[in-house]
């Protein structure tokens, strides 16, 4: 951001003209900005008699001070008599302040209005007090110097003992500035602070860096900072360092000024207070000498922060084009924003009469940057502004304006001011000229000729004509006509606006024109444009709304009024763009009307209201329409009402300005069969007084009169009358031990011809009889009993010939119970097998007739009376207990039983009891002993189900595991020895129980957790949580049985667990476990202390999964609960194995095994070799040459296989497992054998 603004008067000393930068190590500076120079001296502090402008808290939020008067001081080449203090370290010069917030005083540029000129930085940072009792900021005047001091000040969030104090001094004897330090000391981190000097823009700055105090070096950037280090001596500054700033020299304004006839083609630029800043050095100065807010010639090719320009970049750059020629002035808006240069050209002006004429090219692309021409006649104490600022020009064009002096020490001033845009203000060929003519007629651009519906105060605007210092406006209202303005001076502007307090009138015919004058006469003979005003505006009607319904007869208008207006007109008519009510009705200046004759009732108006006044009135106003009330709201009976009365009340709400009510009844839709247009009179009740037929459709409509009209199109309703209930007596309302033939019993329906019952076995169940008619009696006994202990629902409606009542109460009745409920329902432990088990009970006392039925199912949903049994889902039984089978193994199964006594005569059934069958282990298909020489390994095998794992063990049962897999090889066996296998399915589940959460709460662990089941014994491998929060106490987990012993337990230390959690995004943890759980009930996984994790309030749900081993039934909290507490993705593993165990031998016998070593040749005469042994296909023979032939024998002596023609490689893959003897048949008539086994 770019920020400087000035304002169009200006109060300045003559001649002063500098820069700022860029930075120097030295006094002078080479570049004739601010000198540099480090000394030691000693920090005074301020006396008692200083200014405190913010002390102690106050200083722990941004802020800047108003306006501080100080001593006259030249800053930059302009003079101040006023600062402004940042309590974030710096000051600045302007009329205004930077904005508050702001920290970095140096390289960061404020934002309109917030504009600044200039700014001192003695450590430039977000600082706040250290403390709440010495902390200040202070000024005073000792001297020549301004004085700020910055008293016990730190960064903010910088640590307690972090210290800082300076003072920036302005000395107006020489305008050169010091920065002091005072005591200052470390903190426990490092604080950076800007340093130096800073023009209007970031770009002309004299900044420090480091971070070693005693020798600091000349800033490299804008942002260029200096370190408070942590260790205190060079890393902060000693009390008394002082950095002393020293301006360059400043080049006088010029003595000698420009003669007119005057021109300037920027061809030659010279040296002034940098390099090539000025057009030339005879009659022109420019401020500032550098910086992005600086002029340049056109062509400049160097930028950077070091470059005498101390422009950014050269980016910006516009086509030079004729009537322009390189190089051209140029002013750099697109690297600046809101900030002004600006060039001075000292010109005499005097000399023979005429007008001063300056003309010049100029382009200015786009953007919101502007140029501004100026001038002085105070030797540069004020100037004015001459004309409008010139904005956006996308071509060269020659801009002119009349300067009105004729001073011999004139200045003129080319006021630039830039928005940081994409492209450059470009000035050439200025020329000051005498002109002693009159200048040429303009021409209108707005509003063109015989333009109509013009504003009342519009905007006049024209073309520039050259030569011209005002210009006059004749505006009538006749051609020629001069009756609204006469030769009326504008100034030298191209528009000018009707005042809004004496505006044109409305729709009227107007004439206009534009006269350019000078010294030298007024144009003539110039064009007259003419425009007409556009009418006075509709009025913004509030009421009646558009398209209202239910209006009153007598309604009310309301509208907004109209500027300008003297009245209204209201026009009415009952259709779209008719009069016949109302024709433009004059209301007068009001803003209501209430019509004082009532309108019809239920009809459609059409209405317009329009405004005017003396000259005009208001056109295409819009049309709108109301409907008068008529329809009465009818409130009963309601639409599609049942059960309706059959002499029916009708009720209304009355409408406005009716007179009477007329009532239609018919049976059909439009029907009139029962009432045609019957007047009930002015009443809004009405009863009939005629009897309705029981349980018909009617369908009616209320319309509205008054003396002259009847509304049409008033809503039909319909309605149904009611088939009386009959009163029931027997059987009562939830009787129980009621008759399995029980007699119904009702009182006489008036209007029933007869009366029908609906029996079922739940609430509106027909399954018993479905509206069966009994005819027209009042006592009605079932023929067929019913089922003892059964809860019917049953209802008694009456009808006749059209209807039967509707809505009739439904009843319950419990008939008498015979057949009692077995108890004690267990399920036998020892019977449960992979595909069932025996449940047994004790029998009722009364021991049912015919035995009972038993209900199973995967499901825990309670069986109902009528639940269809079948061989799929229950067994029967004449004895208290009964075998389940054909059930699918490691499956949770839920069982009911009931007594069956006669018939359908059945017990309910008694409360669930639960099993699990057992696993469906693998078989062991085949197992192979093998035979071995003694001390020899021998290899053992076995086979089984596809899946399946099998074990190897030393004892048939317990004994220790010594393998797994389809085969094992022992070690070396001196006696036959029997070994042990079994195949088992192992199971591996992860995410069980809940998988994650929910919603979001925590709390602390304090013994906190879940209750499970264990169907299946099982191995808990781990489980997650969600911590909330960082753990400052370990975690400690307990598993317990069913009455809280703890089984197992596991401590996380609380480093060890996860941090950065929080309510929102808590994080997981894992917790291992590894822990075998036999099979039983009432388990509890426990939170015995901990952080805050995750839990869900009274979630509900149980039981939650815990696959084939069991289920999750509750959480726990000194009980159980429906919350879900903590642990969260159970990982558990669950084993089925065959039982028993399969012995497989390994055979020692040493017959036929020869008393050598396996290896060993027999009659080794050639140390011959076989290799590798054991082997597993193939076996290699070390020398074949003398072989005849080759013979392979098994153990017994049985020949297995012979090679006529030996080769090396014997392809051995067919055999068995085990020892065998290699037979060499040598060709000398010898034989050599070597023992080899087969793996």
């Amino acid at each position: 951001m770019k920020k400087f603004l000035l304002t169009c008067m200006l109060a300045l000393t003559a001649g002063a003209y500098a820069q700022v930068g860029p930075p120097s190590a030295v006094n002078p500076n080479a570049n004739n900005g601010y000198g540099f120079a480090q000394s030691s001296g000693t920090y005074t502090s301020l006396s008692a008699s200083r200014t405190i402008w913010q002390s102690g808290s106050a200083l722990s939020t941004d802020g800047i001070s108003s306006l501080v008067t100080i001593p006259s001081f030249k800053y930059n080449g302009k003079t101040y008599n006023s600062v402004f203090i940042s309590n974030n370290g710096f000051i600045t010069f302007g009329t205004t302040p930077s904005l508050a917030t702001t920290t970095v005083g140096l390289s960061a540029d404020s934002s309109a209005p917030n504009t600044i000129e200039g700014a001192i930085a003695g450590f430039s940072a977000n600082l706040v007090n250290a403390n709440t009792t010495t902390s200040e900021i202070a000024y005073e005047t000792i001297g020549s110097k301004f004085v700020v001091q910055f008293t016990d000040l730190k960064l903010s969030g910088g640590s307690a003992n972090q210290l800082l104090n300076f003072q920036i001094q302005l000395d107006s004897s020489n305008n050169s500035i010091a920065i002091v330090y005072g005591t200052c000391a470390s903190g426990s981190a490092n604080a950076t602070g800007q340093i130096g000097l800073k023009g209007a823009e970031a770009s002309d700055i004299n900044n420090r860096v480091g971070t070693d105090w005693t020798s600091t070096a000349v800033g490299t950037a804008a942002t260029s900072n200096v370190t408070l280090g942590t260790t205190g001596g060079t890393t902060i500054p000693a009390s008394g360092l002082t950095f002393t700033y020293s301006p360059g020299t400043w080049i006088a304004a010029p003595t000698t000024y420009a003669t007119i006839p005057f021109t300037e083609n920027f061809s030659a630029w010279a040296n002034g207070n940098s390099t090539l800043d000025l057009p030339n050095a005879s009659y022109w100065r420019t401020w500032p000498s550098r910086g992005d807010n600086s002029w340049r010639q056109s062509d400049i090719s160097l930028s950077g922060f070091t470059s005498a320009s101390g422009w950014n970049s050269v980016g910006g750059t516009a086509t030079v084009a004729s009537p322009a020629t390189e190089p051209t002035a140029r002013f750099h808006s697109y690297n600046c924003l809101y900030v002004s240069g600006y060039m001075d050209l000292y010109v005499n002006l005097s000399g023979s009469s005429g007008d001063r004429l300056l003309t010049f090219n100029y382009i200015n692309p786009t953007g919101s940057d502007v140029l501004q021409i100026q001038l002085s006649t105070d030797g540069g104490s004020t100037f004015t502004n001459i004309g409008s600022p010139l904005g956006v020009q996308t071509a060269w064009a020659t801009k002119d304006f009349v300067l009105p002096s004729t001073s011999s020490t004139a200045i003129l001033r080319f006021l630039a001011t830039g928005d940081n845009g994409s492209d450059d203000i470009y000035v050439d060929n200025v020329n000051i000229t005498i002109n002693t003519t009159p200048p040429a007629c303009t021409t209108i651009t707005a509003p063109l000729n015989n333009t109509t519906g013009v504003v009342i105060a519009p905007t006049i605007t024209w073309a520039s004509s050259v030569g011209t210092s005002s210009y006059k406006i004749n505006l009538g209202t006749i051609p020629g006509g001069t009756d609204i303005l006469n030769s009326f001076n504008v100034g030298n502007v191209l528009t000018y606006t009707i005042p809004t307090a004496t505006p044109l009138l409305y729709g009227k015919l107007y004439y206009v024109t534009i006269l350019p004058t000078n010294a030298n006469g007024t144009a003539t003979g110039c064009t007259e444009f003419s425009f007409t005003t556009k009418n006075l505006n509709c009025p913004s009607v509030t009421a009646p709304a558009s398209a209202a319904t239910g209006v009153s007869t007598i309604p009310t208008f309301t509208w907004g009024a109209v500027t300008d207006a003297t009245g209204y007109k209201l026009t009415i008519g009952t259709t779209a763009g008719s009069n016949n009510v109302l024709n433009a009705f004059d209301l007068g200046n009001v803003t209501t009307y209430t019509l004082p004759t009532p309108l019809a009732i239920g009809t459609k108006y059409f209405y317009t209201i329009n405004a005017y006044n003396s000259y005009n009135s208001s056109l295409s106003c819009t049309e709108r329409n109301f409907t008068t009330a008529g329809c009465a709201t009818v409130s009963a009976p309601a639409a599609a009402a049942t059960g309706v009365s059959v002499t029916p009340t009708f009720t209304w709400t009355a409408a406005a300005g009716v007179t009477g009510y007329k009532l239609t009844i018919g049976t059909t839709v439009g029907g009139n069969n029962i009432l045609n247009a019957f007047d009930v009179g002015n009443v809004t009740t009405y009863t009939l007084p005629t009897s309705l037929a029981l349980g018909t459709k009617y369908y009616y409509t209320l319309n509205s009169y008054d003396a002259s009209n009847t509304t049409a199109g008033c809503t039909e309703r319909n309605f149904t009358t009611i088939t009386a209930c009959p009163t029931v007596s027997a059987p009562a309302s939830a009787a129980t031990g009621v008759s399995v033939t029980p007699t119904f019993t009702w009182a006489t329906n008036a209007n029933a011809t007869g009366y029908k019952i609906t029996i079922g076995t739940t609430s509106g169940g027909n399954d018993v009889l479905n509206a069966f008619d009994v005819g027209n009696v009042l006592t009605y006994t079932l023929p067929t009993p019913l089922n003892n202990g059964i809860k019917y629902f049953y209802t008694i409606s009456g009808y006749n010939a059209t209807s039967t009542s509707l809505g009739c109460s439904e009843r319950n009745f419990t008939t008498v119970v015979t057949c009692f409920t077995p108890t004690a329902l267990v399920i036998t432990g020892s019977s449960i097998t992979t595909s069932g088990a025996t449940t047994t009970w004790t029998a009722p006392s009364t021991v049912p007739s015919n035995g009972y039925e038993v209900y199973y199912s995967a499901s825990s949903t309670a069986p109902t009376f009528t639940t269809p049994l079948n061989a799929t889902n229950s067994v029967t039984s004449t004895t208290a207990s009964a075998s389940i089978s054909g059930l699918l193994s490691s499956t949770v199964y839920y069982v009911w039983v009931r007594s069956v006594c006669t018939g359908p005569d059945r017990s309910s059934w008694t409360s669930v009891v639960s099993f699990a069958t057992l696993c469906q282990p693998p078989t062991l298909l085949s197992t192979t002993g093998a035979t071995v020489c003694p001390n020899t390994s021998a290899t053992l095998s076995a086979t089984a189900d596809a899946g399946a794992i099998i074990n190897w063990y030393n004892g048939m049962s317990g004994g220790a595991s010594v393998g797994t897999g389809t085969s094992f090889t022992t070690p070396a066996l001196s006696t036959t020895t029997t070994y042990y296998a079994d195949a088992s399915y192992v199971n591996n589940s992860t995410g069980q129980a809940r998988a994650t959460y929910a919603t979001v709460s925590a709390t602390d662990a304090l013994d906190y957790g879940l209750v499970f089941d264990a169907t299946r014994a099982f191995r808990l491998n781990s489980v997650k949580v969600f911590l909330e929060r960082n753990a400052t106490t370990n975690l400690v987990v307990n598993l317990t049985n069913s009455t809280g012993t703890v089984l197992q337990t596991i401590t996380i230390p609380a480093a060890n667990l996860p941090t950065g959690g929080t309510t929102t995004t808590p994080v997981s943890y894992t917790i291992v476990l590894g822990w075998d759980i036999n099979v039983g009930t009432g388990y509890r996984l426990m939170a015995n202390s901990g952080p805050y994790m995750i839990r869900e309030s009274s979630l509900g749900g149980f039981p939650y999964s815990l696959g084939a081993a069991g289920n999750i039934t509750s959480g726990y909290i000194s009980g159980t609960s429906a919350s879900y507490y903590y642990f969260y993705s159970w990982d558990l593993t669950t084993v089925c194995t065959s039982s028993p165990r399969q012995s497989i031998v390994a055979t020692v016998d040493s017959a036929g095994c020869p008393s050598l070593a396996t290896g060993e040749v027999i009659a080794n005469k050639n140390n011959i070799k076989a290799y590798p042994n054991p082997f597993a296909d193939v076996l290699t023979i070390s020398d074949v040459s003398n072989m005849k032939s080759i013979s392979v024998v098994d153990i017994s002596g049985k020949l297995v296989k012979t090679f006529d023609k030996p080769e090396s490689t014997l392809h051995l893959g067919g055999l068995n497992s085990g020892m065998y003897l290699v037979v060499l048949n040598m060709k000398d008539g010898s034989k050599q054998t070597i023992k080899a086994i087969k793996k």
